[in-house]
């Protein structure tokens, strides 16, 4: 579908497309190469210190907290699951 612009119209509700020339588009709608810069990050992102804080969120977990099975594990639950399906 290269050089083809997708058209919907709102009124008659049909989606199509129509050719376009990329190159030499004048009605573009697309963002700034170089954006601006962001204002500074919110009060959320870099909450500010109060009493009785401690530095971890207790919701994250790190990444050393997950279970890890080996593959003798995986086999046996499988084998398990398979012998409960059947029954």
């Amino acid at each position: 579908m290269t050089g083809y612009r997708i058209i919907f119209d709102r009124e008659k509700m049909v989606m199509g497309w129509t050719e376009s020339d990329c190159y030499h588009d004048e009605e573009t709608s697309t963002l700034p190469i170089n954006p601006s810069k962001s204002p500074a990050a919110s009060p959320t992102v870099y909450p500010e210190a109060t009493v009785n804080t401690t530095s971890k969120i207790p919701s994250a977990s790190s990444p050393s907290d997950s279970p890890k099975l080996n593959s003798f594990t995986c086999a046996l639950l499988m084998v398990l699951s398979a012998i409960f399906a059947t029954v």
